[in-house]
């Protein structure tokens, strides 16, 4: 399929450089495109996480969501622990999600506007794994996307998690250590997302993205960082071209 264009009389996206990673060492020579999208409430409209916690958790899992926002508990702990109430299994969770999550419109779009100029898109999410394939291939693009998350084990009993090994020194978690890595070896990194997990790997990105009233965009405002927010990929498309063209 050939490079679609997408036109659009949408202001000029503000090219923004983000801290890099190996601060002294010689600059790396320019590599590509990495476009990194967090999964839930990002390329889902609900948050598939909390849809499963507020369903099946045996216990309060939004009282260690407090304590994470309270910056009193780090993510992956609270990802453990939440997921530690949860006693059902893989086909049912989803099952049950195929009858209640929205993927927001225009993914797949996205995919194919970054593969016809070679730059190559990774989900980078705290959520479940097999969920994110699970909808990755319902929306037939499992092929084009790599998938940087968690790795979860259920064998008889809670879902429990093994998390990606940080790589770069000082990165707080596997999100912001993973656009550190990218940027390390030469890549220009547009990040998408929606929360607070995502906002310090948006904030050293070189490009940013933030779901329209969520979370990550008034972090990135508090932190007069720029960034553009949206509520539907095909709306962002023609900023993004025009990112990849320049980037090239």
């Amino acid at each position: 399929m050939g490079v679609r264009k997408y036109h659009s009389r949408a202001s000029k996206v503000e090219l923004v450089k983000g801290r890099s990673a190996g601060q002294g060492d010689a600059l790396p020579s320019r590599k590509g495109n990495a476009v990194l999208c967090d999964f839930d409430g990002t390329i889902t409209v609900q948050d598939t996480a909390e849809w499963i916690l507020d369903k099946h958790a045996d216990g309060d899992w939004r009282a260690l969501d407090e304590l994470y926002v309270q910056g009193k508990l780090g993510l992956l702990e609270c990802m453990r622990e939440q997921f530690a109430m949860v006693k059902v299994d893989k086909s049912r969770i989803l099952d049950e999600l195929d009858e209640s999550i929205i993927i927001r419109n225009g993914f797949p779009e996205l995919v194919e506007l970054c593969a016809g100029h070679g730059a190559k898109v990774v989900i980078v999410s705290a959520g479940l794994d097999f969920v994110i394939e699970h909808f990755l291939k319902k929306m037939g693009v499992r092929d084009r996307v790599s998938i940087y998350s968690a790795s979860t084990v259920n064998e008889s009993g809670p879902i429990g998690f093994r998390f990606p090994q940080l790589v770069i020194p000082g990165s707080i978690t596997f999100k912001d250590d993973l656009v550190l890595q990218n940027k390390r070896i030469g890549y220009r990194v547009t990040y998408f997302g929606d929360g607070m997990p995502d906002a310090e790997a948006s904030s050293l990105s070189d490009h940013r993205y933030a779901v329209k009233g969520r979370r990550l965009e008034s972090e990135l405002a508090k932190r007069g960082l720029p960034y553009v927010s949206f509520e539907d990929f095909l709306e962002i498309l023609p900023s993004l071209e025009g990112i990849l063209d320049i980037s090239k």
